[in-house]
């Protein structure tokens, strides 16, 4: 039994241009997955596809790997060639620099047992604007569904990728082959990824993060602005394989979290700081602050800002502002064997602190003689005039 998503044409409102949903077909805990925005670079991968080390094969090298039966040859570089925008090293509008597989027929991808329980592909030309459809197969070779037909493409063998979609599925219960074909045109596809069967868990990975401010020392009721730089890098993966690239779940590490506390004698400032930071119970000294990073790819690296209002009135003996910060993630992909670098520390003096001290205080005695002393100051200085 099939079950069609799409009946007709592409009905897409553009607020669900990411489809992740059960189907009922043959298989139950089938779960598809069609992103109508352009797919770029791995990145766009949506979340929820695969389920630990997901290998991809992406043709750079000419080659396919042996694990893979693909009904296309590889072309490129150059001529029609419409490849992954991001595999020439550039996302500049163009796929005609890299490689892709092409065929005259509808394209299968398929494996041999133990099978995967995720495989995606992506449709980059047809020649012609038509309408796709994907289907996927279990053990049995029983169909576990479709995903269309979906009417894409942009009419043009130039290499465009705008026009280029992310297929895919998930099954545990294994997925034997994936076809793909359309109503008109050639076929060209890239970026096969699967879920590798043995490789449960992940590879490790190394989240770390630096914390600098702005300047060396601030003024009491001045802001101070932390800047976070924050990476993820794969430690020692597992071998991919002849052709295939290791790309994990979702790249190096997922659900990944900024985490930093508010120190004492300030205050959160989120006008000064980067859009996404959340603070509880409120911005005062001890809330905890957050910003959610999502997904970082291997080798990604970036930064945020976290700003802090110096109290104008410090207690005696305040000197300076100490601030910890923190990285983590959900924990679905590797261990991280190195946690030290996951957090850093930043000691930042202040400058012309304002002590409060308190007043002296005078019992009956002592302004008695205050008075005294002011009347004899009074008295010698008329007796000068």
């Amino acid at each position: 039994m099939m079950t069609n998503l799409y009946p007709t044409r592409r009905r897409l409102a553009c607020l669900l241009c990411l489809i992740a949903l059960p189907l009922t077909t043959v298989q139950a805990q089938a779960v598809f997955f069609f992103s109508d925005t352009p797919y770029l670079s791995v990145a766009d991968r949506p979340a929820g596809f695969g389920n630990g080390p997901v290998l991809l094969e992406d043709f750079e090298d000419g080659l396919i790997d042996p694990r893979l039966t693909v009904s296309a040859g590889v072309v490129g570089p150059g001529g029609p060639t419409d490849s992954v925008d991001a595999d020439d090293g550039t996302i500049d509008g163009s796929g005609s620099n890299g490689h892709s597989a092409f065929s005259f027929s509808p394209v299968e991808v398929s494996f041999a047992a133990p099978f995967p329980t995720a495989v995606s592909l992506v449709w980059t030309d047809g020649g012609t604007n038509a309408n796709v459809t994907f289907e996927a197969f279990g053990p049995t070779n029983v169909s576990l569904g479709t995903i269309g037909p979906v009417l894409v493409g942009d009419a043009s063998i130039l290499g465009t990728t705008a026009e280029d979609r992310f297929f895919g599925v998930n099954d545990p219960a294994g997925i034997s082959r994936v076809l793909i074909s359309h109503t008109s045109g050639g076929y060209e596809i890239d970026h096969i990824a699967w879920s590798e069967p043995g490789t449960a868990n992940p590879p490790d990975l190394s989240l770390s993060l630096s914390l600098s401010g702005a300047s060396s020392s601030v003024a009491a009721g001045g802001t101070l602005v932390y800047t976070l730089d924050y990476a993820c890098n794969l430690v020692a993966p597992p071998p991919a394989g002849p052709s295939a690239k290791l790309i994990g779940p979702g790249g190096c590490a997922s659900g990944v979290v900024l985490t930093d506390t508010v120190p004492a004698n300030s205050q959160f400032v989120s006008a000064s700081s980067s859009p996404g930071w959340s603070c509880a119970p409120n911005n005062l000294a001890g809330a905890v602050c957050s910003l959610a990073v999502g997904t970082l790819d291997d080798g990604q690296t970036a930064s945020s800002q976290w700003a802090l209002l110096v109290d104008a009135v410090l207690p005696a003996g305040v000197t300076t502002i100490s601030n910890t910060a923190s990285i983590s993630d959900d924990a679905q992909s590797g261990g991280d064997p190195n946690p030290a670098n996951n957090t850093s520390s930043l000691v930042v003096a202040i400058a012309a602190v304002l002590a409060v001290s308190s007043i002296p205080s005078l019992n009956a005695f002592g302004l008695f003689g205050l008075a005294l002393l002011i009347a004899l100051g009074y008295w010698r200085h008329s007796r000068r005039v």
